[in-house]
């Protein structure tokens, strides 16, 4: 071959290769959005209902938002103990899908159940794994962390529950159960409908129960359920009867104290030390001759201030006057008397 067509075969192949720089590649896949997993995924047991508590995530696996989200799986495996379950695919492999919640809402709190049947003498437990599934079906998040409950035969509900209150909270009481069980655990209920988790941080050895959340006015209801089995895969017997209560303000703020009286020309002055109540309304301040059998009133509304000045005295009369604290209550209550004694000069 001559150097001159060599030359020209080079030229032409050069030209087919810049030319192919300008041309597309094949379309690359789309991307696949994978959801995040649930992390507050919990499960309780009462009677022959489980209730799957949970949280749809809101984003996806690599943080990207809103999460492709077209439903929640829960799958579920009895096992004779919960180390016994295997791990990870295996689980999903070797469980069933038991609940599922389509069209779930992100970031809003999803309730699913399941009823099971308790499997006496064998302390088999029931353990569960919730996965979000994207919209399309074919992708799974990861898995939950795992949430297990007793399959163990359910105890009797507490009895003789009953609610009263004092000025600072409301204790719930009950008797203990025969048997003993292995706890309690105490709801608000509300129209018939129990809340979705109990009120009380963790499970009760025994009665009572002492709920702050004091609202002066508003009824509050409970009902206790009692326990059994371990305490990391407890069973809950049924709910007691309610027991109501509506706390009334009728507890009366703390006399005052400090109260100390000085006499000057043509006043009295009096003075007292402040009262700490949340609800305390003010301060009213009577007044009459000794030996103070008949008092009037100085103050015709409560007031706020610890001091008061009486300039309308006469000189050489003894007088007595009393101070007490009132609430915000209707009507208020009244505190016990402070009371001191002065002569006009």
């Amino acid at each position: 071959m001559s150097r001159l067509r060599a030359l020209r075969l080079l030229l032409l192949a050069l030209a087919f290769a810049c030319a192919a720089c300008g041309k597309k590649g094949p379309p690359l896949a789309p991307l696949r959005r994978v959801p995040a997993g649930l992390q507050d995924f919990t499960a309780r047991r009462t009677a022959g209902t489980v209730r799957l508590v949970f949280t749809p995530p809101a984003a996806n696996t690599d943080g990207s938002t809103p999460a492709d989200l077209g439903r929640v799986e829960v799958y579920a495996l009895t096992v004779a103990k919960a180390e016994e379950a295997p791990a990870g695919d295996a689980f999903l492999q070797k469980a069933s899908v038991v609940a599922t919640l389509d069209k779930p809402v992100p970031g809003e709190r999803a309730t699913l159940e399941e009823q099971v049947a308790p499997q006496q003498d064998t302390g088999a437990v029931r353990v569960y794994v919730a996965v979000a599934v994207s919209r399309r079906g074919s992708t799974r998040g990861p898995a939950s962390p795992r949430a297990v409950v007793s399959l163990a035969e359910a105890p009797s509900p507490a009895a003789g529950v009953r609610a009263q209150h004092d000025a600072k909270a409301i204790t719930v009481e009950w008797l203990p159960s025969t048997p003993p069980s292995s706890g309690y655990n105490v709801y608000e209920t509300k129209d018939g409908v129990d809340g979705a988790s109990p009120i009380n941080p963790a499970p009760l050895k025994a009665p009572p129960f002492t709920d702050a959340r004091l609202a002066f006015g508003s009824e509050r209801c409970y009902v206790v359920r009692a326990l059994a089995g371990a305490e990391s895969a407890f069973v809950e017997s049924e709910s007691s009867a309610p027991a109501c209560v509506t706390p009334r303000d009728t507890f009366a703020p703390a006399a005052p104290t400090g109260l100390t009286v000085v006499g000057g020309e043509g006043v009295i002055s009096l003075i007292w030390d402040a009262n700490t109540e949340p609800d305390l309304g003010g301060y009213l301040v009577l007044r009459g001759e000794a030996p103070g059998e008949k008092l009037t009133r100085l103050t015709p509304d409560p007031i706020r201030d610890t001091t008061f000045r009486d300039e309308n005295v006469k000189p050489g009369v003894r007088y007595v006057y009393v101070v007490v604290a009132v609430d915000n209550a209707t009507p208020p209550n009244v505190s016990a008397q402070a009371r001191v004694e002065e002569i006009a000069r």
